[in-house]
């Protein structure tokens, strides 16, 4: 998992506590034969909610209030112990990105099992939020009203890491926006379509259209993924440093600012 050099937990001042509990399942629904679960391994885990509230007056530190994270979903199996943990940074994010961790500790069969993990900070974390990770989903919480950064005239390059297949380091992905048209390259082809974005960052994009250039194989699997991911997007998400295209609050897309427009 990546990690940057600003930590979360050990900054001075953020007052930060983790803490975490499983609750104990109704039933083994999910179990896959008499294997037991991996031993000694994390990686992240998808959860089902996300919520975050204030906690009283009493426990904020100076004039900072302090928050309570509370994520739920199910665990693979009952030695799984799950963590809210925070990504480290060289500088303050818009939104702080906490994942959600789930290791695994002595033997246990594979069961799906409800967690409940705990998660209490000071501030906002990022300069707006904090954004909550899982193995296929994300979601933010604008703790300090930020503004939603408008797309005409912006221009990015795919995080190659959310689209699932490799894309040529010297082919990359891009999407440039303008009042009223989203436009980039596929990896292999120019394309370009109509978009709007309505309300609480519904997203709606026309029909797509493509120059027909023949494609490596690739720059045709790069581009095929790409193009039926962006014609699912529902949803945008966009601050300074990554746009985040999504349905049902699932990450389709994610974007990094380009440093020219392509």
């Amino acid at each position: 998992m990546q990690r940057r050099m600003f930590s979360a937990a050990a900054a001075a001042g953020l007052g930060l506590a983790l803490t975490f509990s499983l609750a104990p399942s109704s039933s083994a629904a999910g179990r896959t034969g008499s294997d037991t679960a991996e031993i000694g391994q994390c990686r992240t885990l998808d959860f089902t909610t996300a919520e975050v509230t204030l906690l009283p007056s009493a426990e904020a530190v100076g004039a900072r209030p302090r928050y309570r994270l509370t994520v739920k979903g199910m665990r693979p199996a009952s030695n799984v112990r799950v963590e809210l943990v925070p990504l480290t940074y060289v500088r303050q994010p818009d939104f702080w990105g906490i994942e959600v961790i789930g290791c695994t500790s002595g033997i246990g069969l594979p069961a799906l099992m409800p967690y409940t993990a705990l998660y209490d900070f000071t501030g906002s974390m990022g300069t707006c939020g904090i954004e909550v990770i899982g193995t296929t989903r994300r979601q933010q919480f604008d703790l300090v009203g930020c503004p939603s950064l408008p797309l005409p005239g912006t221009s990015w390059t795919l995080d190659e890491a959310s689209l699932g297949v490799p894309v040529p380091k010297d082919s990359p992905i891009t999407a440039n926006f303008s009042a009223t048209t989203m436009s980039g390259s596929t990896s292999c082809n120019n394309y370009w379509a109509e978009y709007a974005v309505g309300e609480n960052g519904a997203f709606k994009l026309g029909s797509i259209a493509t120059t027909k250039r023949a494609c490596t194989s690739d720059l045709g699997q790069a581009e095929a993924a790409f193009l039926s991911r962006l014609r699912a997007a529902t949803q945008v998400q966009a601050t300074r440093t990554q746009l985040t295209l999504l349905t049902d609050g699932k990450v389709l897309l994610r974007f990094l600012p380009s440093l020219s427009a392509t």
